[in-house]
């Protein structure tokens, strides 16, 4: 695992939304550091919200896959109806489930990218650097 952060070539507003505080703290610092914008929030719902205020703004959703209220295949339908525009990375550790199985279903209904928990640095930096040369401009 690489402990330098690359630059990235597309600087991004991103949505990260995980039900686990620890991991939206790790994501957002690693996301800033590497000098994109990041909200975060731990609730699919809120997101939601959010997403409905700053849609235009808005470059790029990560999106765990198993959270309580609105889960990350419940954002991702959602998002396809409302805001097709902004890709979606999904992630999951898989819950009480299969992680891949989680996952092929988020690829299957348009997540642009899926990354298994847990991931590295250089890992989830790739993803958001494909999502940023795969986004409609």
């Amino acid at each position: 695992m690489s402990t330098a952060v690359p630059t990235p070539t597309h600087l991004l507003k991103i949505l990260v939304v995980d039900d686990q505080p620890g991991v939206c703290t790790a994501l957002t610092e690693i996301l800033e550091l590497a000098g994109h914008e990041v909200v975060c929030t731990t609730d699919g719902r809120l997101a939601l919200t959010l997403l409905g205020t700053t849609a235009r703004d808005s470059d790029l959703v990560i999106a765990d896959l198993v959270m309580p209220n609105l889960d990350g295949i419940g954002l991702i339908l959602e998002m396809n109806q409302r805001y097709p525009r902004i890709p979606v990375i999904a992630i999951s550790g898989g819950g009480q489930g299969d992680a891949s199985l989680y996952l092929k279903t988020a690829k299957a209904l348009g997540a642009v990218a899926v990354v298994k928990k847990p991931f590295s640095i250089d890992v989830i930096l790739a993803a958001v650097e494909a999502a940023a040369k795969a986004r409609p401009r």
